[in-house]
C-alpha cells in the first residue's frame, strides 16, 4: 500500500561503473578525473576538473557516459559541491535532453567557467534503458 502507479518484478537492474571524459568546445579541461553508476536507466555521476588556462569555456559541457532520455523529466539534477571561484555561490547542474551534455548554472542564467578554476560536481538523470 502507499503505492501509486505501476510496479514490475524485477530482480536484476542493468547496473554499471566506470569513468568517464568531461568535454568542452572552447577549453581542455585539466585532471579530470568523473566518475558514473549506471542502475537500470538511472545514472548518476560525480567529478573533478581545472577549468584550462586558456580563456573562458563555452557554457556547454559534454561526455556524459550515456545520452539523457528525450524528456524534460529526465534532464536530471544536481550542483556543485566545491569551486574555487571568489563568491560563496555553488552552482546547479542540469543535463540537455536527448544528449551528452550538460551546463552549470547559477540562477537561471548558463555559466562559462573562466580559466584557473577548480569544480566539483555531481548530478542524476534518466537515460533510454
Amino acid at each position: 500500500s502507499g503505492v501509486v502507479g505501476s510496479t514490475t518484478d524485477s530482480t536484476q537492474l542493468d547496473y554499471e561503473e566506470g569513468t568517464w571524459t568531461i568535454t568542452n568546445s572552447s577549453q581542455t579541461p585539466g585532471g579530470p578525473v568523473c566518475v558514473y553508476t549506471r542502475i537500470g536507466d538511472l545514472v548518476y555521476v560525480s567529478g573533478y576538473f581545472g577549468s584550462g588556462s586558456g580563456g573562458t569555456s563555452s557554457d556547454t559541457w559534454g561526455g556524459l557516459p550515456f545520452t539523457i532520455k528525450n524528456s524534460d523529466g529526465a534532464r536530471g539534477g544536481g550542483g556543485t559541491s566545491f569551486n574555487s571561484f571568489n563568491t560563496a555561490e555553488t552552482f546547479s547542474v542540469l543535463g540537455t535532453a536527448n544528449s551528452t551534455n550538460f551546463k552549470f548554472y547559477l540562477g537561471n542564467g548558463a555559466q562559462s567557467i573562466t580559466a584557473s578554476k577548480d569544480i566539483y560536481f555531481f548530478f542524476i538523470y534518466k537515460t533510454v534503458s
